[in-house]
């Protein structure tokens, strides 16, 4: 079985209302303009389709930050996305990143655009992949003040997690969260409880693979018992790309494709 994993995609549409003053889109127009735009090519959507095709995979897993700030001419092109990838393969599995809920309503329209009830209100979804894999998906996204791009780890969501990986036996388990499990850069972008996060994962050997985005750096960090897998961004200029996973009966193998 092969699974590939993309993540931070963040298409862009820009919004002149002045009521973005009041409001975080004000930083993510000004961070796109200066900063984002140089770095970023959407114009890679084809190029990237036409390697997972190639790829044929079974699922594609996207970790979060499909726009920008959940405008809805950028959920509308994320949805064009989505319908493309669905044409390769229907299973299609996506959360949400901080972008994905950037103000105080953008959660609520990423997911009238993504219809999954399931992870909107219990924010964890088990997705069994086959006999030998499930797979985990935790949304930790939730709105925050300006200059802020925190998750949330709460401890409704660490009780539910630990109560749901309790029920599996016998499989292997993939989670899938937009945040990585550190602390990096300014306070304000890390998960907060990672810390617990972490700890928990100790007590279940099950879990092989921890995968995020957000950092929009790529890395494999091997720890006990589970690797972590950070993707990269995927329209990253210079950086970007994404990791192909083969799932064998207990075990893995990770392969990376990065923009040349």
């Amino acid at each position: 079985m092969r699974l590939v994993s993309i993540s931070d995609l963040h298409f862009y549409s820009a919004t002149y209302s002045p009521m973005q003053l009041f409001s975080k889109r004000i930083t993510t127009n000004l961070n796109y303009l200066l900063n984002r735009k140089k770095k970023f090519d959407p114009q890679q959507t084809e190029h990237y389709l036409t390697i997972i095709r190639k790829i044929r995979p079974d699922y594609v897993l996207i970790t979060g930050d499909l726009t920008c700030s959940a405008m809805s001419e950028e959920l509308s092109q994320a949805k064009n996305f989505h319908k493309e990838l669905s044409k390769i393969t229907p299973n299609i599995l996506l959360i949400p990143g901080n972008h994905d809920s950037l103000t105080l309503f953008s959660r609520g329209r990423y997911y009238k655009t993504f219809n999954d009830q399931d992870l909107k209100n219990k924010r964890l979804k088990c997705i069994p992949l086959n006999s030998n894999w499930d797979l985990l998906l935790i949304d930790t996204c939730y709105f925050f003040p300006h200059f802020l791009a925190n998750g949330y780890f709460s401890q409704q969501l660490e009780q539910k997690l630990a109560s749901k990986l309790d029920s599996i036996h016998n499989k292997s388990v993939i989670l899938a969260c937009h945040f990585p499990l550190e602390a990096y850069g300014y306070p304000q972008k890390h998960l907060i409880r990672f810390e617990a996060l972490k700890t928990l994962l100790k007590s279940y050997p099950q879990v092989k693979l921890y995968i995020s985005g957000h950092k929009h750096k790529s890395s494999i960090i091997s720890t006990t018992p589970y690797t972590q897998v950070q993707n990269p961004a995927l329209f990253d200029r210079s950086k970007g790309g994404f990791y192909t996973i083969n799932l064998n009966n207990q075990d893995f193998s990770i392969e990376q494709y990065l923009r040349k």
